[in-house]
């Protein structure tokens, strides 16, 4: 196995923060380089899958987590105002090992960030370059400093600098607005519960939180250069989706708040390269992929246990990247597709797919709806089980 590495970690996001807190588990030390003054995230929420939150228990963070994650156990899709289909998600939960959990972004990375420690994050600091020698990796920092390490994670994002990720992004042809309501501003809705909402080219999702709160999304098709870029995150997605759904004229009629985001979507197509010598990527920085599936953050935290679990089973640091790229490529180019395919379809503005998908949906449970993402959740069982088991024998 290797040595005791030294790891630096480029990015505080959940694929960051994931990768970290996995390293110090295999007995690694640790630093992360977050260019922004505090843990910056896009705001919003996310869903964790019975393969994303299992992680999150063995990094050590389930008590955290508990306090800000709401079990989701219904589901209801609409077309506008008609409702399509109601279920409940007691099935897919018997089958994957457990039921989807709603969370708020920042609130993770807020719970990953003190487990992990203030000690090992450097905030407000950019990495500038890296070099690299038979040896050790160096970078360079904002600071004026030089940081050497044995391996670099690049956890910086679609736009990875150190990958150079952004010459693969591919515009999906949708932008993707959000936020968070807070109790009188609430849909009127059961708790613990998922709506999703479909439209000509568009579509919503509304989840709910603990504290009487939720967090929404709404991506909506466009071209690249229709997308405005200002202070104001909600006037656009407004007018797109005027007199479309009571639902969401209402969350969109709710005050804006520092949760608020808009954004243009890119994806990878794939990327063929995932590492650089001593520097490899996770997350977003290697396998961006829209969110129409809501697997990216359960996808970022699989990686970063693969990715520890290799470097401590290898002879060298090499050796253990080229078998961490061998095992998770191939699935994450699969799950690229899935979720290529969902959006075209749940995103459709084609009448004769948006009537097809609305049959489908109208006569389908659940855990129908979500066939294509089980065998992701329910292949990542033995990833999760082998890193487990090695922390229990001590193992690093």
């Amino acid at each position: 196995m290797c040595a005791r590495l030294n790891i630096a970690v480029i990015g505080g996001g959940i694929a960051g923060l994931g990768a970290a807190l996995a390293c110090q588990k295999k007995g690694f030390e640790v630093t992360l380089y977050e260019r922004n003054e505090f843990m910056n995230n896009i705001g919003g929420g996310i869903s964790l899958f019975a393969h994303g939150y299992p992680a999150l228990d063995i990094l050590g963070v389930q008590p955290q987590f508990d306090k800000i994650t709401d079990p989701i156990q219904n589901y209801a899709a609409y077309d506008g105002n008609t409702l399509l289909m109601q279920d409940s998600f007691d099935a897919f939960s018997k089958e994957v090992g457990g039921p989807l959990q709603s969370c708020l972004r920042g609130e993770l990375q807020s719970a990953m960030a003190t487990v992990l420690g203030t000690e090992h994050i450097h905030l407000n600091t950019t990495v500038t370059s890296i070099t690299q020698d038979e040896d050790q990796a160096f970078l360079k920092l904002s600071t004026g400093e030089i940081a050497d390490a044995d391996v670099v994670i690049a956890a910086d994002g679609i736009r990875s600098r150190a990958l150079g990720g952004s010459a693969s992004r591919h515009y999906t042809g949708y932008g993707f607005w959000g936020g968070v309501l807070e109790s009188k501003q609430c849909v009127e809705m059961p708790p613990h519960t998922l709506y999703v909402l479909f439209g000509l080219g568009k579509m919503s999702w509304i989840l709910t939180l603990p504290d009487d709160r939720q967090w929404w999304y709404v991506a909506h098709r466009m071209p690249e250069k229709g997308f405005i870029q200002s202070a104001d995150k909600i006037s656009q997605i407004k007018e797109l989706c005027q007199g479309w759904s009571t639902m969401v004229d209402h969350v969109l009629s709710a005050d804006q708040t520092s949760e608020n985001f808009a954004l243009p979507i890119y994806d990878h197509r794939p990327m063929p390269q995932w590492s650089l010598g001593r520097i490899v990527g996770i997350g977003d920085a290697i396998h961006a992929m829209g969110p129409t599936s809501g697997v990216g953050a359960n996808t970022a935290l699989i990686d970063a246990l693969c990715l520890a679990q290799n470097l401590s089973e290898n002879q060298s640091v090499f050796s253990a990247i080229e078998t961490y790229e061998i095992s998770r490529k191939p699935l994450m180019g699969e799950l690229q597709q899935v979720e290529q395919e969902s959006a075209a379809i749940k995103l459709s503005s084609d009448l004769e797919v948006i009537q097809k998908r609305n049959q489908k949906i109208q006569q389908a449970s659940v855990s129908q709806l979500l066939d294509k993402i089980k065998p992701t959740i329910l292949g990542s069982r033995e990833s999760i089980k082998r890193f487990h088991n090695t922390i229990q024998k001590g193992g690093v």
